[in-house]
């Protein structure tokens, strides 16, 4: 077995879509998988975030120019769909993908506060991508979205998982 080989699970929560040279660092976090163990890469798609009630333009505009800055970084907000392709060169078993939903409750929009949180669009808006008028817009009226009883939020993730292959029993 590889030496590198530690863990039982290797888990990446909302990591690969900030690299820019995802192939090579899941090819790394795989030799990190005894035999037998699993590689799971929890991520998103941006296309197929999810929905919220009330919708808001103004604020989903901002975030294609986050995904846009993401992009000039080196990350893809996409990589949800790219998953099983990604996973499939590494060598374990046939990649799995699944998808999942999470929501808000009735009356309670906390859980989603770092989710909406416009402090993510800061480096962006450092880079002069977005406005400080922008900025301050959006803080506003994630502040009147999370305050309202009324609004609801839906979010997709997708997790793609591969099985690292059994050694053969020769060393």
């Amino acid at each position: 077995a590889d030496k590198g080989a530690l863990f039982d699970c290797v888990l990446l929560r909302y990591v690969v879509q900030h690299n820019p040279n995802p192939d090579t660092f899941l090819q790394h976090c795989f030799k990190l998988v005894r035999p037998g163990g699993l590689l799971a890469v929890i991520d998103v798609d941006a296309a197929l975030w999810g929905a919220a009630i009330p919708s808001s333009p103004q604020f989903a505009a901002l975030y294609r120019k986050l995904e846009k800055f993401q992009h000039g970084q080196g990350g893809d907000r996409l990589i949800g769909r790219k998953l099983v392709p990604m996973l499939r060169p590494l060598g374990g078993s046939p990649p799995q993908l699944d998808s999942f939903c999470y929501h808000t409750q009735p009356g309670n929009n906390s859980l989603f506060r770092s989710q909406l949180n416009p402090d993510r669009l800061y480096r962006a808006a450092a880079n002069g991508l977005i406005t400080q008028a922008e900025l301050l817009a959006a803080e506003i009226e994630v502040d009147q979205f999370l305050e309202s009883p009324d609004s609801f939020v839906m979010m997709l993730g997708f997790v793609g998982s591969t099985q690292h292959p059994n050694s053969g029993g020769a060393a």
